[in-house]
């Protein structure tokens, strides 16, 4: 929404009687402003989670010290949200004026103040919370930017380690498969000669396995692989290697 065209653009007017914030009310609506009264600070405070008024009018009368702690109380309502907050004070108190505005108003204004001007600042008020609004909003999806590249690299790692396991690895046996066997054993072969340690090799070849397949079929020769494959990995110490070289053969 356009702050300067903003006929359904909602100031919250806090004063202790209508007819002390009738005549700001009146010339908010004169240019288009939705405008809403309340003359305490609960009522207020609703206002703001049902309402959300954008711009907020303080006009304390002679109660500065209430007027101060609501001010505080609509601060801390939305610690997390801009809310534009405009306190009207007598002319001339420039102690009460510094006061409001250190405590957490964003313009102060005076009765004297005329239509023009006080519309400007609301208008001026309203284009910060838009460009604030904003901020918040292009923060935000970048943070959800960030949450959903985080997520997509946590899935590409793992996809990553998935694929090289499974090209690393037999589909059947889950041992290692021949290629990777392959290269183990020629890395392995070079830092032994290199560095003159033993290095040991046991290749397996399962006897009559045609005959199991033959006899009982293919499922049931696999279980017989896998339950192989199972024993030897059981047997070897953890940093010794299981691969499945071949149909029915095997490498430790």
């Amino acid at each position: 929404m356009n702050a300067t065209n903003s006929n359904r653009t909602l100031v919250m007017v806090i004063a202790d009687s209508t007819a002390v914030s009738a005549v700001r009310c009146t010339q908010l609506a004169m240019v288009g402003h939705q405008t809403m009264q309340v003359d305490n600070i609960e009522e207020a405070r609703y206002a703001l989670e049902t309402r959300q008024p954008a711009v907020v009018l303080l006009m304390p009368g002679g109660q500065n010290q209430s007027s101060m702690n609501w001010l505080a109380q609509l601060r801390n309502a939305q610690p997390f949200a801009y809310l534009p907050i405009l306190v009207e004070v007598p002319a001339g108190n420039d102690a009460m004026r510094c006061e409001y505005l250190e405590h957490g108003a964003d313009s102060v204004i005076s009765p004297q103040t005329s239509p023009k001007e006080f519309v400007a600042g609301i208008r001026a008020l309203l284009r910060a919370k838009e460009l604030h609004d904003a901020l918040s909003a292009s923060r935000q999806e970048l943070q959800n930017s960030l949450q959903r590249e985080r997520k997509l690299m946590a899935k590409l790692k793992t996809d990553n380690a998935d694929l090289r396991q499974q090209c690393q690895t037999d589909p059947l046996t889950h041992a290692t498969n021949a290629e990777s066997y392959r290269r183990m054993l020629e890395h392995d072969f070079h830092l032994s000669k290199r560095y003159n340690h033993t290095l040991s090799l046991l290749v397996i070849d399962v006897d009559r396995f045609k005959n199991v397949n033959d006899t009982y079929g293919h499922p049931c020769g696999d279980m017989v692989l896998k339950e192989l494959t199972v024993i030897l990995q059981r047997a070897v110490r953890q940093a010794d290697v299981v691969a499945r070289t071949g149909g029915e053969e095997f490498a430790v």
